[in-house]
């Protein structure tokens, strides 16, 4: 679904702001008729332009306080399936292949600092990655729920 219109970008905004806001709510927000919301979240979901909604938690309350970034290098035994094997691993939030020497990044999440630093050296290896560096992230400034889309389907970036 290329192409949103204004409408279908008004209620991304809307949900952005507020996901749990129902059909209702989001009209009456944007001066439409509930039928029309209700079509434009069903379109963006039918076309995956809306792949669901979640729950967002918080990992300090949650007893698992520290995020650990990793970069690493591909070696010869690594594998499409090690990297998706390395997506299902506990504490590993997220992973990227990017356009760089070490072109595979992960985060991952702990109680332990000490341990997290164990743990990626040991995910890594299993992964049949080379060159691991690795970053505690002392802060996150900003974390976009729209996971960082938000102003691109606007054509704003």
């Amino acid at each position: 679904m290329k192409g949103l219109d204004g409408i279908s970008k008004q209620v991304l905004d809307a949900l952005v702001a507020d996901p749990r806001a129902d059909g209702d709510v989001l009209a009456q927000r944007l001066g439409v008729q509930p039928d029309v919301v209700r079509s434009r979240i069903d379109r963006m979901r039918d076309s995956g332009v809306l792949r669901g909604f979640s729950v967002r938690l918080d990992s300090e309350a949650l007893g698992v306080p520290h995020e650990m970034m990793v970069t690493a290098a591909p070696t010869d035994q690594t594998t499409r399936e090690r990297l998706e094997a390395l997506c299902a691993e506990p504490g590993v939030t997220r992973v990227w292949t990017l356009a760089s020497r070490n072109s595979i990044a992960f985060t991952l999440r702990g109680a332990d600092a000490d341990r997290l630093q164990r743990r990626a050296a040991d995910l890594a290896g299993t992964a049949g990655l080379a060159d691991v560096t690795t970053t505690l992230v002392v802060d996150t400034l900003h974390d976009d729920p729209s996971l960082g889309v938000h102003g691109a389907w606007r054509n704003e970036l």
